[in-house]
Parts: structure tokens; C-alpha cells; sequence
């Protein structure tokens, strides 16, 4: 994995279904990045949203990402938002 400029609170990654990309939770910026694993510092924003953002200073936001059944299933820290991509 290379260095991701703006990435300060990494935390939750699976693997996406293409098994090249690392899906990965920013925490602090509300992104899901997307890691291409076969080329060093290729990344890019896979998903953007205010939901994925931190709604309280002490906690974090997205924070956990699972794929099932074709869909990519992220928790959010300090609430019971949750949201599903394809």
C-alpha cells in the first residue's frame, strides 16, 4: 500500500470482490477509499457521504465495511446509521 496524503484516521478495510482493490474506511473524512493493490499509491475515493462523516468530535465515523451479496455494508460510530453500496 503506498501513502495516502490526507488519510488521518484509517480504520475498517475488506477486500472488494474484484480481488485487487482494497476497500478501506477513512474515518475522519467520511470516504471509503478504494486501494488498487496491484499498482503502489493508486488509490481513489470509492464512496463519499455526508452519513459517513463523524457526527460527534470524540468519535469516528465510518469505522467497519463487510461485502455481502454484492453490496458493501459500513457501520458509523455514534448512531445506528449504516449504508449499503453495490
Amino acid at each position: 500500500m503506498g501513502f495516502i496524503p490526507d488519510a488521518t484516521f484509517i480504520s475498517g478495510c475488506t477486500m472488494h470482490p474484484d480481488g485487487k482493490t482494497l476497500l478501506v474506511c477513512e474515518s475522519q473524512t467520511g470516504r471509503i477509499l478504494a486501494i488498487d493493490l496491484t499498482q503502489s499509491d493508486h488509490w481513489s475515493a470509492w464512496l463519499t457521504h455526508a452519513h459517513l462523516e463523524p457526527d460527534h468530535p470524540h468519535w469516528p465515523g465510518a469505522n467497519g465495511i463487510k461485502i455481502a451479496d454484492g453490496w458493501a455494508w459500513i457501520t458509523v460510530s455514534g448512531g445506528t446509521r449504516w449504508t449499503g453500496r453495490r
